[in-house]
């Protein structure tokens, strides 16, 4: 019993040690088709944050274009803001957009998906075909 308690502290102490958790990434059904052609351009700034419990904020102003598409929807990435996810590592991340909501990020040197927290609708503006 005493061996027991220690071990669930141990594992306590270790949860609250501040350890990150690894970011969710979901392999891809299929491969990126790649894409051009559509761009937008962010009216607001919009929060999100990933399963690691890291947020992160897109800036208001930013241009996205479009860069292919996946299952989950379209992949765009910006000149104008790098954007990472983290967890306890830090990965390179485009924007997956669905019906004018962000849905999750691709990870391009992974090749695959991890979702949002919560879906967050954007304000675009420019939109282009």
């Amino acid at each position: 019993m005493a061996v027991e308690r220690r071990s669930v502290v141990l594992l306590m102490a270790g949860a609250l040690s501040g350890c990150a958790l690894p970011v969710r990434q979901v392999a891809l059904s299929t491969p990126l088709a790649p894409a051009s052609g559509h761009s937008f351009v962010l009216a607001e700034d919009a929060h999100c944050s990933i399963n690691t419990g890291y947020g992160r904020t897109l800036r208001a102003g930013t241009h996205w274009d479009l860069f292919g598409k996946i299952d989950r929807g379209e992949v765009y990435r910006s000149q104008d803001q790098l954007l990472t996810v983290e967890g306890f590592n830090v990965h390179e991340a485009y924007l997956v957009v669905k019906d004018e909501s962000l849905v999750g990020f691709y990870l391009p040197v992974e090749k695959t998906f991890t979702p949002v927290s919560k879906v967050t609708r954007l304000q675009l503006t420019s939109h282009k075909e």
